[in-house]
């Protein structure tokens, strides 16, 4: 049998983020898996006691655009209508920063002896229907 666990990434910089935090974290509990967190940004000491496995980065980079060329990288938002059109490349984004974030929570879990890893965001309020549609395997999601 495969030892499963659930991955939280979580930047809970304010009180309100926490408090998503919390939210996921009793929502995943009825799915009796083991929890992870992995952060760029400390988290109290009640909520990891409540986790298997913390991890905690303190680089948080970001990628500013004059870095996009170099990383082959780039942000930008787009939306069009009949009436609207936007287009516009954002000066940063954190997608080194999430990336990080993950590549260091799936080393935990690895670490710890898992072999298949949920990964989700905070602020993310997983219904049954759709985890065990996952779980099944009986519905591809992009994550």
């Amino acid at each position: 049998m495969e030892k499963e666990c659930f991955l939280i990434g979580a930047y809970c910089n304010t009180e309100h983020r926490l408090n998503e935090l919390k939210r996921c974290l009793l929502n995943l509990q009825k799915y009796d898996l083991d929890i992870l967190i992995s952060s760029h940004y400390p988290i109290p000491t009640e909520i990891q006691k409540q986790v298997k496995g913390f991890v905690y980065n303190s680089n948080n980079e970001i990628l500013y655009q004059k870095d996009f060329d170099e990383y082959e990288s780039g942000f930008w938002f787009f939306y069009e209508d009949s009436n609207l059109r936007i287009d516009k490349a954002f000066e940063f984004h954190h997608d080194y920063a999430f990336w990080t974030q993950v590549r260091d929570g799936y080393t935990l879990a690895k670490n710890l002896g898992y072999d298949k890893v949920y990964f989700l965001d905070f602020d993310v309020e997983l219904d049954s229907e759709t985890f065990y549609e996952i779980k099944n395997g009986s519905k591809d999601f992009d994550v």
